[in-house]
């Protein structure tokens, strides 16, 4: 029932009607949480919860974010060899960071994204050969490259872990656009060659 309102929304968003897309998020997001508390040993339906998609302000979307965090980092510790999990966790960090940095909240939108990068690392490290951890990696360097442009060193220093990554995942995979986002984050600093 609660994805029969996303696409609801989804629709009436596109269409313009705001108001009416928020009362169907906030539907969504009623009948998500009160599954998973009926349920609390289903991780599906805890993981749906917290991944509920919603408009609205950035305050709420900041506590429910920070509730999904919350719930994702519970999953993570009472399930530590879940990789999914674990990759669920460093998008929740992301998006925190993300919610915070919109707001101006620039130092504490570095603690999350500097978290995303680690948990991404620590997956890309366990399973090398997943192209997923590897994207999500060259990502998360980026984003760190973009965040520390200021410190010219240490944002060069990301660009070339993420352009590493991007010509390392071409190479392994012969897939183009690998290849694109590497002379990208590479021309988008001249001093990285």
């Amino acid at each position: 029932m609660g994805h029969r309102h996303r696409k609801l929304a989804d629709l009436e968003k596109s269409l313009g009607k705001l108001e009416s897309a928020q009362q169907r998020y906030e539907q969504r997001l009623a009948i998500s949480e009160q599954l998973a508390k009926d349920n609390p040993h289903s991780e599906q339906l805890r993981r749906d919860w917290g991944i509920a998609e919603q408009l609205g302000k950035l305050e709420s979307a900041q506590q429910r974010y920070e509730q999904r965090l919350a719930i994702s980092e519970q999953l993570a510790k009472d399930n530590p060899h879940s990789e999914q999990l674990r990759r669920d966790l460093s998008v929740a960090y992301y998006k925190m960071g993300l919610i915070l940095s919109q707001n101006g909240q620039e130092e504490q939108a570095d603690v999350y994204f500097l978290k995303d990068m680690d948990l991404c690392e620590q997956l890309y490290h366990s399973n090398h050969n997943k192209i997923q951890y590897a994207e999500d990696l060259a990502i998360a360097y980026e984003n760190m490259a973009q965040r520390q442009a200021k410190e010219k060193e240490s944002g060069i220093a990301f660009q070339k872990k993420a352009v590493h990554i991007w010509r390392e995942l071409y190479a392994n995979t012969g897939h183009k656009p690998f290849l694109e986002k590497a002379e990208r984050a590479e021309n988008s600093d001249p001093s990285i060659h």
